[in-house]
């Protein structure tokens, strides 16, 4: 889909959003769901248990070793209408691929950047092989490119009640963008414990990320196009390198992998000799679940702990990619099925005077 511009006279007053220092809100998203729902905790401890038996015994469980997992992914893109090329919400197509491109570079160990990982992390850097793909089957059985435009101001918001349409856990990872983030975040997403503790949390389950954290083009940025792949990587269980805490920077923590060393994690900074929690040893600043914002790697570990998150019925994790749920998703090959044109115009300006020029945006698909 290409933006077409019809006239060029509306203007949406809104400053540009810059990068946020608080780059995940995953952990005060996860904090305000424990302090109404404690059962969760049980929760989180049921995986974690599964978790450890999962890297003790990793024969007896269902690793596909023909190739890659394959998850089905649909991105929900709420907007307002605003096709601004710099900060406008209402991304096109070319972006979205573009951000799909560097998510399967990042979990499969293709990314270009990889050379540039620190000699003493080179061996333990994962391929974790899993590939994302575009839906190819709506919910309803109807052709999709896996890519839906919704009309809300919602993406103002930028909380879990901007989570619009979500299509079922179980069959597709929902990501959903929008223009503001509540807290000042650039995303977030719950770990598996955590949404499957309760019952009326299916439509909270996924990523939400801010448009402009999508891709490398468009609104996008080099810097910014791996924020994805650490929101994803908590959607498989992956905790900051540091810990459950949001505070990079102020104390060593560690997020129970053995080969990521107990860090207090970066904070926009890529100091690649850091080692202030255990002399001499050197921490794991280009891990992707830092916030460094030179991460280019999974450790081994966390690929073990992201396996054993889509082998566990928790959160529906394990029938994301059976094959099954493949073919009902239209992602069992890579031939998209034709779909027919849906018309979707859309404009910021609600109300206008009669004989005033509005501007609107073609979000047709």
């Amino acid at each position: 889909m290409r933006t077409q511009l019809f006239t060029l006279s509306l203007f949406l007053c809104l400053s540009a959003y810059s990068q946020t220092n608080n780059y995940c809100g995953t952990t005060e998203a996860r904090k305000k769901l424990i302090e109404e729902h404690p059962e969760i905790l049980a929760e989180e401890e049921r995986l974690e248990e599964f978790t450890r038996n999962f890297q003790s015994y990793i024969s007896n469980f269902n690793i596909n070793r023909e190739g890659n997992i394959v998850i089905p992914i649909v991105f929900h893109i709420i907007h307002n209408g605003d096709i601004n090329p710099t900060t406008g919400e209402l991304i096109t197509d070319e972006q979205i691929y573009d951000q799909l491109r560097i998510l399967n570079e990042d979990f499969n160990k293709r990314n270009a950047d990889l050379a540039n990982v620190i000699p003493l992390f080179q061996p333990v850097v994962a391929n974790v092989g899993i590939e994302f793909r575009m839906a190819n089957i709506d919910p309803n059985g109807f052709p999709t490119n896996g890519i839906e435009r919704i009309n809300s101001v919602q993406t103002y918001v930028g909380n879990d009640y901007s989570k619009l349409n979500n299509w079922p856990r179980d069959k597709y990872l929902n990501i959903w963008v929008v223009r503001a983030m509540e807290d000042g975040v650039a995303g977030y997403s719950y770990y598996p414990g955590t949404v499957q503790a309760l019952s009326n949390t299916p439509a909270r389950d996924g990523v939400i990320l801010l448009s402009d954290y999508v891709g490398a083009v468009g609104t996008g940025s080099l810097n910014r196009s791996h924020a994805l792949t650490h929101e994803v990587g908590h959607f498989l269980n992956l905790k900051h390198t540091w810990g459950d805490t949001n505070a990079p920077g102020v104390a060593c923590g560690d997020d129970d992998v053995q080969d990521t060393p107990p860090t207090r994690g970066s904070n926009l900074q890529c100091n690649l000799n850091l080692s202030y929690c255990s002399p001499p040893a050197i921490e794991n600043v280009q891990n992707f679940m830092d916030y460094s914002y030179c991460s280019n790697m999974f450790t081994e570990g966390q690929k073990l702990r992201m396996l054993a998150a889509l082998n566990s019925p928790v959160a529906d994790r394990n029938s994301l990619w059976s094959a099954t749920n493949l073919a009902a998703t239209g992602v069992d090959d890579t031939i998209y099925t034709p779909a027919k044109p849906e018309a979707d115009f859309a404009s910021p300006k609600r109300y206008v005077c009669l004989g005033s020029p509005i501007q609107l945006a073609d979000a047709s698909y």
